[in-house]
C-alpha cells in the first residue's frame, strides 16, 4: 500500500491534494461501513 500511496505522489497533471482527499475520503467510508456492520 504504500508503494502505491508513494506512486501517486509522482504523478503528473492531477491534483495532488485533491486526489489524496479522495483516497482518505473513500477509504474514512469503508471503515465507518465496515464498523455499522460489525457493531
Amino acid at each position: 500500500m504504500l508503494l502505491w500511496w508513494e506512486d501517486r505522489a509522482r504523478t503528473t497533471g492531477i491534483s495532488h491534494k485533491g486526489l489524496h482527499s479522495l483516497i482518505i475520503l473513500v477509504c474514512w467510508e469503508v471503515w465507518l461501513e465496515c464498523n455499522s456492520r460489525i457493531f
